[in-house]
């Protein structure tokens, strides 16, 4: 499995979600890369909908190659370029990948991303917890990521489902009994936490 991500996440203008998601996807068959694109079905309030384009890389070096190859590629760029206009945002992130799934099904349509932002100092205790947590799960085998650049202070969780129902089993065993010490120290390691639902529009590779 790939050790680094570079995430790009877009914000769609009013009417443009459909046109940003085409045209990431497009931006990923035309680069020859390994990713994926989805978008957000379910978000907390606050949180504005995305569509976010997740391309995997081995090393850093790698990444490094990419950008310098997309650089002097003047039509990836118009096409990036094109896709940026139809948004309100675009962030774009390299983020480490600290614990692996066995297997990303290749039948999953939805992923799930849970957020978390550590107190000041807490991020390793709180990526432990994480770690301790995921390999107690009967019903998850999630990817477990930092970032490389950026807040220091986040944990990112991610789970592929191949349906929603899946998510009743998920949601039932980190409420239950067995989960109560996890959920007390991330609530004690935490100063915020936030979900969201993606469906999969494009993926390919690992």
């Amino acid at each position: 499995m790939p050790e680094f991500i570079q995430n790009v996440s877009r914000i769609p203008k009013q009417g443009k979600n459909f046109d940003v998601t085409e045209g990431s996807i497009d931006l990923i068959k035309g680069l020859n890369q390994n990713g994926n694109v989805s978008f957000t079905i379910s978000t907390p309030p606050a949180f504005k909908s995305r569509v976010i384009s997740a391309l995997t890389f081995d090393t850093l070096g790698e990444i490094e190659a990419f950008h310098d190859g997309f650089l002097e590629n003047d039509q990836s760029r118009d096409k990036f370029q094109k896709v940026a206009a139809d948004c309100e945002d675009v962030n774009i992130s390299i983020i480490r990948n600290v614990r692996q799934p066995e297997v990303f099904s290749p039948d999953a349509k939805y992923m799930i991303r849970t957020i978390m932002v550590a107190k000041r100092g807490e991020a390793p205790n709180l990526l432990e917890t994480v770690l301790e947590m995921a390999d107690s799960s009967k019903t998850m085998d999630p990817l477990i990521s930092v970032p490389m650049f950026g807040s220091p202070d986040v944990v990112r969780i991610v789970n592929g489902i191949n349906s929603l129902e899946d998510v009743n089993s998920i949601i039932a065993e980190v409420n239950g009994e067995s989960f109560a010490p996890f959920r007390s120290k991330v609530s004690s390691l935490t100063v915020r936490m936030f979900r969201t639902l993606s469906r999969i529009a494009y993926r390919t590779g690992s």
